[in-house]
């Protein structure tokens, strides 16, 4: 028997994040996806016609690296995962805040679908034109930098501790991109 919570009955298995079941199926998922087969479980690629947006929308999962610095310490690297969004062609964004990008690759369910051949020539052009947004991404990863080292500050503060910096890694990792395209349910 197996169980996600903790405390775990005697006689029962807690299975958890690091548990080699969750690993395995996490590797068999991520292998799928970069695997470029036909029908992924999960995909780094997407477009999607949704409800949930009245404007072409580009979301983005990224990962970022940040190395912390402390004179006490050895220097640490942190990586954590982001979603950014935006409207608009890459060439001229109108960037959403992070908790906007992250609600709608939460929220955005299919409403109609669009042939294949388009879904990969819309990805293709947007991939093609992903350097145009470069400067802007690392804008944010600085940004995030900072925010997380005025956390650390605030926190070292009341431990006494001592400073840390914390410095982003560039360039950040583009985990997966998604187009989302506004649409209707069709009544049938």
């Amino acid at each position: 028997m197996l169980t996600f919570t903790t405390p775990a009955p005697e006689g029962v298995e807690y299975v958890g994040r690091n548990h080699p079941l969750v690993e395995g199926l996490a590797r068999h998922i991520i292998e799928d996806a970069l695997s470029n087969s036909q029908d992924p479980i999960a995909a780094r690629c997407g477009f999607t016609t949704t409800d949930t947006v009245t404007k072409r929308t580009t979301l983005l999962l990224l990962r970022l690296r940040h190395l912390l610095n402390s004179p006490k310490h050895q220097s640490l690297l942190a990586e954590e995962c982001a979603v950014v969004g935006f409207t608009g062609p890459p060439s001229n964004p109108i960037w959403l805040t992070p908790e906007d990008a992250k609600s709608l690759l939460e929220k955005a369910n299919p409403v109609g679908d669009a042939p294949l051949g388009i879904k990969q020539a819309e990805i293709e052009e947007l991939l093609s034109k992903i350097t145009e947004i470069e400067s802007d991404l690392e804008l944010f990863a600085r940004e995030r930098s900072h925010s997380l080292s005025q956390s650390h500050r605030r926190v070292r503060s009341i431990t006494q501790e001592g400073q840390i910096q914390v410095k982003p890694q560039l360039p950040m990792d583009v985990l997966g991109v998604y187009i989302l395209q506004p649409g209707k349910i069709r009544n049938s």
